[in-house]
């Protein structure tokens, strides 16, 4: 009776450390326009997370998103959300660890982003002088930040001087002043970053229109799922 309990509690013990040993598997793909899908493929070891990343931007070249799904490592999962407002334009940039069928569709729910009470100075130039208006803030964008960046696509390629004021978040701040670029990270330079508090002021009508139209573009990606 004993050698068949300590059989049966060494195939327990075998079978929970094979369970801890499954190599992890994850899609791997990009897409525009909604979330991608893909057979799952099997992950380096160095691997431990499937994660999915959206991107939404709309600059001086209209609406663009962009969604991609990967293996990664863990230590990524706390990223905060990269998010700037400007003008009549913004960019966000969210990143969701996740495991098994929560991968089809890791993000919540968009809700209509509110506006918080801040108001900056916003322009958005290339190679031009940056003409600012005031603009409202919304959600967690509370600070005004100011950044000149070289943008250069490809290697021997002509590069763009941009300068951006608008609304965005603390996390953002801490970027600027650590001299990283937060947005188009693998194609530019930061030349100058800085960060303030926003201002309260009254709420201003053409701040609700980008809210808007960021919420209906995030919108569409749950709603071609």
């Amino acid at each position: 009776m004993q050698s068949v309990l300590r059989l049966l509690i060494f195939f327990v013990v075998l079978r929970i450390d094979n369970a801890r040993h499954v190599p992890l598997e994850c899609e791997v793909c990009n897409a525009t326009w909604r979330l991608c899908s893909s057979p799952k493929q099997r992950c380096p070891v160095n691997k431990d997370v499937c994660a999915v990343t959206y991107t939404v931007e709309y600059m001086d070249i209209g609406p663009f998103v962009a969604t991609a799904k990967s293996c990664e490592s863990k230590n990524i999962c706390n990223s905060p959300i990269i998010e700037m407002y400007v003008q009549e334009g913004f960019y966000k940039k969210i990143l969701v660890c996740c495991r098994g069928d929560y991968c089809r569709n890791p993000f919540a729910y968009p809700e209509m982003p509110k506006y918080n009470g801040k108001r900056c100075p916003s322009c958005y130039s290339i190679e031009t002088k940056c003409h600012e208006r005031r603009m409202d803030c919304v959600g967690e964008n509370r600070y005004c930040f100011q950044m000149d960046v070289y943008l250069q696509f490809y290697v021997n390629s002509r590069g763009f001087n941009i300068t951006v004021k608008g609304c965005t978040t603390k996390h953002v701040c801490g970027l600027l002043a650590a001299g990283q670029s937060p947005i188009w990270s693998h194609y530019s330079t930061l030349l100058n970053g800085k960060c303030e508090l926003g201002h309260s002021k009254e709420l201003n009508s053409a701040s609700c229109s980008v809210a808007s139209i960021f919420w209906l573009l995030l919108l569409k990606i749950f709603l071609s799922v």
